[in-house]
């Protein structure tokens, strides 16, 4: 019969319930609890993906743009005819040809350069400016200097005038022969500081009469740069009288041609370049080829017809907006090869003429025919990227035309408008277009199937007026919303409040007077997430959460949003594909130019003045902080702020007036649908708010309890060691001592045990072997090879229990102290000396002996041997001191068998009778001692199951223990028991039960006041690890067990947790935990050179 059943059947114990009641009522309340958390999770749950029903804000304006359909011409003819057999052509252009303008201070320009800086051979940046006192300003962008030389790219600066109007400081440098040697000089000197391969000369706008001067200025300047193996590039429009190409050609390396402007802004309409009018300008160039650069562009030009009005330029980009806005078609024009858009604004009819990379495709065609040197890309970064894919290989272009059917976007980002209040007009896509060639490999017809869209970017909000809003994030607060809505109250000054739904959840009677006192609300999202990380369920989720939120608390949706860390002008794509997102749930996005930076400002002077002076016209709204740290700087620049601009003439108004909107059309009153969902977020709510609270609260307390724990043990433990040394100990003490050993089922380990006590260097005690009805060959293996040692004596009886063994043992004893070993326990020689000693003292009842661990031999034992060092062991020479010491281990204890007695034994309603016992003691006055010399080595788990089940055993006893005496928590009666011994084997448990939700709110903690909570825990660790190196110190044991301590902190913990979670259900059941026998393997092993006395 198992010792369980026999336990069942004979006798009661704590926890018992015959009846199953008390599991039933539990199970029964436990399962209300799940149905009713699985119904609010759920419906919450859906509410997460479930968007709410808002009405996006109407804010475009009605366009009055109408497409022309019709040709310009009614022949469908091609007029252009070109025979590609010119003796001249050239099969490739070298990369070292390929050439590309950079506009500086262009993100869009850089982008380019940056992606396609493989493909050039040199880079020409507009760095060098003639100044109208004829002296050079440069604005060099050491990244880009930088770029290209890391992709050995030949920078040569552009060289143009500052302004339009510097075109007289051209003449007069021109005129003056000592003004141009002395700037031809300084230009020459400039180049070679900077490091530069040459110069290119860009004088657009040249005056025929300083025709020749400039020729003159061109072979002067090529004479010296040349002289100094510098190059010189010229950039020339074509058919321009002011250049003399054919002398002018002799002065430079290299003369960049501008293939386009055949028409242009201040000329009639019509084609910027036609194929007639490239190949023409081609053939009658008068320069050698090899020294000809052709430039090529994508841009137009929008003309209002039969207008004086000069023709508007247009980027390639913004071409595409419009036609893809408006609708409007795009048409390919024969005789020229080259597209153009008719539309009608305002009854007046429009055309727009322009050029693509289809358009570039036959001018490099034609120029290549012409045996051009190189190529040279216009204003990079605005050119069509496909064309890219033509100039990496130029040996076949036509092979390469393919690439030119998709259309990617030129700028993927455009903006419209003025204003803070931010709308996507549409999503980004790629364009789409089908190409005819010709026999001769030229495009002769070209349709465009679908228009390139980027993200347009519609600004809303700008006003000339002086009005600006007041928007806060991160809140509320509760401390310092409050603050600033007094003092918007006493302002009389309306704000907008860009809520965290997790604050809202905590303080929603903040949110309540926000709206309540007029202001309007925003959502900032739940947990101040970046949505350009966000998945879409995550975005969804966090919006919809916290707009429930703000309905369950208001009564009202908001239409407005402002996601973190986006209130610039710097969009992403990224950010972008978020907002269009959220856009298209129905919010509205509200962007802030004026930013105060109150979060890292030191000072309230510093908040004032970057508002009012530093960013003040940038924009209408201005950011500034309720919440998310100490804002008291915020509250005390607030007031100045708005006294500062009302002095200015500026009106305070909210955002929603910026745009002709009312609170009401901000923020609707939630439809009767949403009611559920209110409900419930309401119940959720108030558990969030609980559990909130009571988990920081928890988590910091069990910190700072923790770490004073630590140091109460460790300075306890310091003063044992000091008093150890100076204990007494009386001379001759030589009471009779009977060793008590109960076994079942050891046949594994119980010779050896045995061998280590009777190696003992005690010399008056027995030893009695209680066999409680071993199903194995323990009685038999005791019985023959000790039966000839008189100390040792065999006792069998029925299974009954450990308890049943010991008292067994008790009442057959001889001795005046009981010394207790587990069978699978080896003990130091001196053990039961050291033990012995300390029952001078008449008070002192039991001794508590130094566990250790005696088959370290893996990850697992290794942990409970650093578990029993910081734990078992520092917490005994603590208690030692307060006589609170909770448990005699029963793998090492001495006992005066008379008080054992006087207690009533060891009962067995417990399953850690050993802790009962100890426990009885103390409540009756006597004294509990701890001997840390008294060496036993026991035999731990070595496997997870094992240890599982063993672990599961100690604390089912223990919190029988706890629960049978209550009575001495907390009585003034037990003294340092009840406010000590007690308290702190309750928060043990309470704590290890409670783990899970300490490191839940650890993680949570992270996403709020970081530095708070890690500060906390990384202080716990610390202490926890100074305590531990301490605690090995003193069992003068290595430390390289420690190397694992934060990681067995967290495992081993969990493995425990799981433990005290089975007992604690156990007991709600009142079933008896059975005791599982261990299976032994045998392994402990003494030390090879035992510790003496001296701890």
């Amino acid at each position: 019969m198992s010792r369980k059943s026999k336990k069942t059947e004979g006798t009661s114990f704590i926890f018992q319930d015959l009846s199953g009641k008390r599991w039933s009522t539990i199970r029964i309340a436990t399962i209300i609890f799940m149905i009713f958390t699985v119904v609010v999770s759920s419906v919450i749950g859906v509410s997460l993906f479930k968007n709410p029903n808002l009405a996006a804000l109407e804010l475009e304006e009605e366009s009055n743009i109408t497409s022309i359909n019709e040709s310009i011409t009614s022949s469908s003819e091609d007029s252009f005819q070109v025979s590609l057999n010119n003796q001249n052509a050239v099969s490739e252009v070298s990369e070292d040809e390929i050439y590309a303008f950079y506009q500086k201070d262009d993100d869009t320009s850089k982008s380019s350069l940056v992606e396609n800086i493989e493909s050039l051979g040199v880079v020409i940046p507009d760095w060098y400016n003639l100044t109208s006192n004829q002296t050079i300003t440069k604005s060099i962008e050491d990244e880009i200097d930088a770029l290209a030389k890391k992709n050995n790219v030949k920078v040569i600066p552009r060289l143009s005038l500052e302004s339009a109007s510097d075109q007289e400081t051209l003449h007069e440098l021109l005129h003056s022969s000592k003004s141009r040697t002395a700037f031809i000089n300084s230009l020459y000197e400039q180049v070679k500081e900077d490091k530069y391969a040459g110069i290119n000369i860009d004088f657009t706008g040249l005056n025929e009469d300083d025709r020749q001067l400039f020729t003159t200025f061109m072979s002067e300047l090529y004479d010296l740069f040349y002289s100094h193996n510098l190059q010189v590039i010229l950039t020339v429009p074509p058919d321009d009288g002011a250049y003399d190409y054919s002398s002018l050609s002799e002065t430079v390396d290299r003369m960049i041609l501008m293939l386009f402007d055949e028409h242009y802004e201040a000329s009639e309409p019509g084609s910027v370049a036609s194929a007639n009018w490239s190949q023409q300008i081609l053939d009658e160039f008068p320069v050698s080829s090899d020294k000809l650069i052709v430039s090529l562009a994508n841009f137009g030009y929008d003309w209002t017809v039969d207008s004086e009005k000069q023709g508007e330029y247009l980027t390639y980009s913004e071409i595409m907006e419009k036609v893809s806005e408006s609708d409007l078609k795009v048409q390919w024009d024969q005789d020229s090869r080259t597209p153009y858009v008719r539309y009608t604004e305002d009854y007046q009819e429009h055309i727009i003429w322009f050029l693509d990379a289809v358009t570039s495709y036959n001018q490099l065609k034609l120029a290549m025919e012409h045996g051009i040197k190189g190529v040279a890309i216009q204003n990079l970064g605005y050119e069509e990227s496909s064309f890219w894919d033509i100039l990496d290989d130029t040996t076949s272009i036509e092979d390469n035309v393919s690439e030119l059917k998709t259309i990617e976007n030129v700028t993927p980002i455009q903006f419209t408008g003025d204003g803070d209040i931010i709308k996507i007009s549409s999503d980004s896509e790629e364009g789409l277009r089908s190409l005819k060639l010709d026999r001769e490999g030229l495009i002769s017809l070209e349709t465009y199937k679908k228009y390139p869209v980027p993200y347009y970017i519609e600004r809303f909000g700008g006003t000339e007026s002086k009005k600006v809003a007041l928007t806060f994030d991160d809140g509320p607060d509760p401390t310092f919303t409050p603050q600033i809505l007094d003092i918007l109250s006493e302002k009389n000054v309306k704000g907008t409040f860009f809520v965290l739904g997790k604050q809202a959840a905590l303080y929603p009677e903040v949110v309540e007077r926000i709206y309540r006192e007029g202001h309007t609300i925003g959502s900032h999202t739940f947990s101040h997430s970046d949505i350009t990380e966000d998945s879409s369920l995550t975005l969804k989720a966090e919006l919809n959460s916290t707009q429930r939120l703000i309905e369950q608390i208001t009564g009202h949706s908001t239409n407005l949003l402002r996601p973190p860390y986006t209130t610039d002008a710097d969009y992403s794509v990224d950010e972008l594909s978020s907002v269009f997102e959220f856009q298209e749930m129905g919010y509205t996005m509200v962007g802030s130019l004026i930013d105060s930076r109150d979060w890292e400002s030191e000072s309230s002077d510093e908040i004032v003045k970057r508002v009012t002076e530093t960013n003040l016209g940038n924009g209408n709204i201005i950011l500034l902080h309720d919440a998310g740290g100490d804002r008291s700087t915020t509250t005390e620049a607030l007031p100045e702020i708005i006294d500062t601009l009302r002095e200015k003439g500026y009106t305070f108004v909210t955002p929603n007036e910026l745009i002709g909107k009312d609170r009401n059309d901000v923020m609707p009153t939630v439809e009767e649908s949403s009611n559920l969902y209110m409900v419930f977020y309401k119940i959720a709510d108030t558990v969030y708010i609980f559990l909130s609270k009571f988990g920081t609260l928890f988590f910091t307390l069990a910190i700072i309890i923790g770490i004073t724990r630590l140091l109460f043990l460790v300075f306890f433990s310091f003063k044992h060691k000091k008093n150890y040394k100076n204990r007494q100990r009386k001379e001759g003490f030589n009471p009779s001592v009977s060793v008590i050993l109960p076994a079942y089922n050891e046949e594994n380990v119980i010779e050896n045990t045995i061998h280590s006590i009777l190696k003992s260097d005690y010399s008056n005690f027995d030893l009695i072997v209680v066999d409680d009805g071993s199903t194995d060959q323990t009685a038999k293996i005791v019985s023959d090879r000790f039966q000839h040692d008189e100390r040792v004596s065999l006792i069998t009886k029925q299974n009954g229990g450990k308890s049943s063994a010991i008292n067994r043992g008790f009442n057959e004893s001889n001795g005046e102290i009981i010394v207790i070993f587990d069978a699978d326990t080896s003990i130091a020689h001196n053990a039961i000396s050291l033990l012995v000693d300390n029952f001078s003292d008449e008070q002192i009842a039991a001794v508590a002996g130094n566990v250790k661990i005696g088959n370290v031999r893996n990850l697992l034992t290794l942990w409970q041997h650093v578990e029993y060092v910081t734990g078992c062991n520092l917490e005994r020479r603590s208690f030692d001191e307060l006589n609170c010491i909770t448990v005699v281990p029963g793998a090492i204890g001495a006992w005066r068998k008379k008080a054992v007695v006087e207690v009533g034994y060891f009962e067995d309603d417990t399953l850690a009778e050993d802790t009962d016992v100890t426990l009885k003691l103390l409540r009756k006055g006597y004294q509990i001692t701890y001997e840390p010399n008294a060496y036993a080595y026991t035999e731990a788990p070595e496997n997870l199951k094992s240890f599982i089940k063993q672990r599961v055993r100690w604390s089912y006893g223990i919190l029988q223990c706890l629960w049978k005496h209550r009575g001495a928590l907390f009585n003034p009666k037990q003294k340092t028991l009840g406010f000590v011994g007690l308290p702190n084997m309750w928060l043990q448990y309470v704590l290890q039960a409670l783990a899970p939700l300490a490191d839940l709110i650890f993680v949570v903690g992270l996403f709020g006041d970081t530095t708070k909570i890690l500060t906390f825990y990384v202080g716990f660790l610390v202490v926890d690890l100074l305590a531990s190196l301490y605690s090995f110190r003193l069992e003068k044991a290595n430390v390289k067990p420690l190397l694992l301590l934060f990681v067995q902190r967290i495992v081993y913990r969990y493995f425990l947790t799981y433990t005290v979670w089975k007992s604690i259900i156990s007991a709600f059941k009142g079933i008896l935990v059975g005791w599982n026998k261990l299976k032994r393997s045998g392994n402990v092993k003494l030390p090879d050179k035992e510790i003496e006395k001296g701890a």
